[in-house]
């Protein structure tokens, strides 16, 4: 897991300035909430422990990025 720690360390970071599309629930819940769920598949894949940066990067795109609004970011 130290390997993963890092990662762990960015997404959490990447998480904090979330989108109004979000506004039904709080800011720091939903950060709770996708941070333990994100937490959770990387202890269970094997394959994201062992190194795998594609399988790593899919999963934060598919779970995180959802919650940015890159249009109004920029």
């Amino acid at each position: 897991m130290n390997r993963a720690a890092p990662a762990l360390l960015a997404l959490s970071g990447l998480l904090l300035p979330l989108p109004a599309q979000s506004a039904d629930v709080a800011p720091d819940a939903l950060v709770k909430t996708v941070t333990l769920e994100v937490v959770a598949l990387i202890a269970r894949d094997k394959e994201i422990k062992a190194g795998n940066r594609a399988k790593l990067i899919s999963l934060i795109d598919a779970k995180v990025l959802p919650h940015f609004n890159f249009e109004a970011m920029t």
